[in-house]
């Protein structure tokens, strides 16, 4: 008998090649940014960080753009300077951690540009001002397809 994760193991290929060949938002202007700060908690946290990598490895655009990862918590409890030359993504894979959440909620209001990269039918947020849609919802307790489908949308 196949488990759930190793069914999800075995799709992730088709999973990525969906997510390459569909439509990526091109109007995000990110060579002005002063700093881009991802967001996470949990397996989101470890996707800001290999996005903050990333970014510093293979980003060809302004190389004064400071790349900064940080987890949910501390972004919202800490004194992180965010602004409106700012750009701010928040890994939310199903949408309802309170403090990825609350997050964006900041990044908002600080006036920052604001991109939520979360899964196919997580509830809307407001506070987003593009949203990347990764894959479906986990049905397993690994999130394994949603990391590295997000990973697919960060090298995108």
């Amino acid at each position: 008998m196949t488990s759930l994760y190793e069914i999800n193991m075995l799709n992730q290929p088709a999973v990525w090649k969906k997510l390459l060949d569909t439509y990526i938002l091109r109007n995000l202007n990110i060579d002005n940014a002063q700093k881009v700060i991802f967001v996470g908690i949990g397996s989101s946290f470890w996707m800001a960080r290999f996005a903050e990598f990333l970014w510093r490895e293979y980003y060809k655009g302004n190389k004064s753009t400071l790349p900064l990862s940080v987890q949910s918590f501390d972004f919202i409890k800490s004194t992180y300077l965010v602004s409106h030359k700012d750009i701010v993504v928040v890994f939310l894979h199903r949408g309802t951690k309170t403090f990825s959440i609350k997050a964006l909620e900041f990044a908002k209001k600080c006036g920052a540009t604001t991109i939520l990269v979360t899964g196919i039918d997580s509830p809307s947020n407001n506070n987003a001002d593009f949203r990347l849609e990764t894959c479906t919802q986990e049905n397993c307790g690994a999130f394994t397809v949603s990391l590295t489908s997000a990973i697919t949308r960060i090298v995108q």
